[in-house]
């Protein structure tokens, strides 16, 4: 279940609570390093050696590019045994790995909270989006993944 997964590494790197969730320092505890580059896919995660790398597509927004750098996260915690490997992901793999980067990024406690505010006509969808720093469509996905809406 991706987003027990998200939510257990979440617990594992301590995180403090507080939105927008910090990427940077869950991707160097998990010892992966990431590059901006010129390149046609929006990310990709590869290993040199036993080193895992991810590398983002430059022009990507900062929104897409967190959720892309939190979905090869997803690979890594998910499907680490894959990468690097002659087999590609699958689209299960893909939509688990979507699953889990909008669990990291918009952890259930707070966006349930966030839902609430919407249905009290509090907030729109761009406010929550802004809040978690992702894009609209993800807010949207969490709404019908995480919460059930």
């Amino acid at each position: 279940m991706p987003e027990w997964h998200a939510e257990k590494v979440l617990c594992d790197t301590r995180w403090d609570g507080s939105i927008p969730v910090q990427l940077t320092p869950i991707l160097q505890y998990y010892g992966l390093e990431w590059h901006f580059v010129k390149m046609r896919q929006h990310g990709v995660i590869i290993t040199l050696g036993k080193r895992p790398i991810i590398f983002l597509n430059e022009d990507l927004p900062m929104t897409a590019s967190r959720f892309r750098a939190a979905h090869e996260l997803g690979h890594w915690i998910l499907h680490s045994s894959r990468i690097g490997s002659n087999c590609p992901f699958s689209i299960g793999d893909e939509y688990e790995a979507n699953r889990f980067a909008a669990a990291l990024l918009c952890p259930k406690a707070l966006f349930t909270e966030a839902l609430q505010e919407l249905q009290d006509g509090n907030v729109n969808f761009y406010d929550i989006a802004s809040r978690f720093n992702v894009g609209k469509a993800v807010i949207v996905n969490c709404a019908e993944e995480i919460a059930g809406v």
